[in-house]
């Protein structure tokens, strides 16, 4: 079955009375679900997974789930849905989800009155929500402002939440990324918007892979969510150098660098070094 085919029966097996949109845009994500729903005041991000597509062990994947669960209200259910050819050998806490079927089980799931506000992922990750949010304030009101090293931060409690995950990082990056002491620097190559989206896309994954330390699934999340509550710890704010012309206007020009502000990654405006 074609991925496009799976979220096209997640949308049909849907009952009557819910709403449902496939391939939802959402203000601060660059990709989110793939079928949002809402049923009996619930609201559902349904994410398709098919054998031989993007694992959703990978970084990649974890970052997608965990940027979809900050950006929806509280309570949203992030549900995972796989083919019935699909190997899974992992949990809903490994990849932050609430919880994982097939598409085989998904008509009897998606009727049932199960609620997710209270799944473990679901509590770490209201845990870390405000500081996440405020550090997302923090990136947008500042984007596209001079360069970071000309002006003030304020004063943050302990260490960066991103020293531990790089210092055992093993993740690779792209030679236009580099990471100091935590805080990761990205110089964009891109010169056209569909090349900017994809920087941006990247950028992303590798900044929420270092401040949650994605690659440890919940436990990483569940230990930057203690540092940050007991002030031993703080979001740092990456980097994303745009070192282009501003590109032809396009709807939402500006949505890649608030999607990046929402991970942590403030746009700079830079000249060529």
């Amino acid at each position: 079955m074609q991925r496009r085919q799976l979220v096209h029966q997640v949308m049909t097996e849907l009952d009557s009375a819910t709403e449902r949109v496939d391939y939802p845009d959402h203000p601060l994500l660059l990709r989110g679900p793939d079928v949002l729903a809402l049923a009996r005041g619930r609201l559902t991000a349904y994410f398709v997974y098919k054998a031989g597509g993007t694992r959703p062990t990978s970084t990649q994947e974890r970052s997608r789930f965990l940027l979809t669960r900050l950006a929806f209200p509280p309570g949203t259910g992030i549900v995972l849905v796989t083919d019935t050819t699909a190997t899974v050998d992992f949990g809903p806490n490994d990849i932050l989800v609430d919880a994982i079927v097939t598409i085989r089980e998904f008509a009897q799931f998606s009727r049932s009155s199960t609620r997710f506000e209270s799944t473990d992922t679901a509590d770490v990750i209201e845990d870390v929500r405000r500081f996440h949010s405020a550090r997302f304030a923090e990136a947008w009101t500042r984007a596209f402002d001079v360069p970071e090293p000309t002006r003030a931060r304020s004063e943050r409690p302990g260490d960066p939440t991103s020293e531990i995950a790089a210092r055992r990082d093993n993740l690779k990056r792209a030679r236009w990324m580099q990471v100091d002491n935590g805080v990761l620097h990205a110089r964009s190559p891109a010169r056209t918007g569909s090349d900017l989206r994809r920087a941006v896309a990247r950028t992303t994954v590798a900044a929420t892979s270092l401040d949650y330390d994605l690659t440890l699934g919940l436990s990483g999340v569940a230990e930057t969510s203690a540092k940050l509550r007991s002030g031993n710890g703080h979001l740092v704010m990456h980097y994303f150098h745009d070192e282009q012309a501003p590109r032809k206007p396009a709807f939402d020009a500006f949505k890649p660098q608030r999607a990046a502000a929402f991970a942590g990654v403030e746009a700079v405006r830079s000249g060529p070094e």
